[in-house]
């Protein structure tokens, strides 16, 4: 279950055609199937993953956001992710990576 609504953003990584974009998701036909919108409009298939990272927490000050998480997070510096932020005042949105630890 991916649990994504119509409107939401989603953040793909394709393994073929190497290739990132955050999408809008456009319809949800099942819970285990999504349609999603992009400003490219070449026809492709292939496979794509959602990064999913859980289980951190993160400090703001002024506009910084500093998340930490357990493990390894695979991202670098200029890679775009969307962060649903559970708790606390910071908005849920997409972000870029601007220094990693």
């Amino acid at each position: 279950m991916h649990g994504l609504a119509p409107g939401n953003q989603v953040y793909l990584a394709f393994t073929t055609g190497a290739r990132r974009a955050t999408c809008k998701v456009a319809t949800v036909p099942t819970n285990s199937m999504f349609t999603a919108t992009t400003s490219d409009s070449t026809t492709r298939s292939g496979n794509c993953l959602i990064p999913k990272l859980s289980g951190g927490g993160y400090t703001q000050r002024g506009t910084n956001i500093t998340i930490s998480i357990a493990g390894t997070h695979g991202l670098n510096v200029g890679d775009i992710v969307y962060v649903n932020f559970m708790s606390g005042s910071a908005t849920s949105g997409i972000l870029q990576c601007d220094e990693r630890a």
